[in-house]
C-alpha cells in the first residue's frame, strides 16, 4: 500500500521536477 502511495506522489511530482530540471538546463 505504501508503494502505491509513493507511485501516486511520484506521478504528481514528476512533471514539476521535469519542468524545474528543464528550466535549469535552459537557463
Amino acid at each position: 500500500m505504501r508503494f502505491s502511495v509513493f507511485i501516486s506522489v511520484l506521478r504528481s511530482l514528476g512533471p514539476v521536477v521535469i519542468g524545474i530540471s528543464l528550466g535549469f538546463t535552459l537557463s
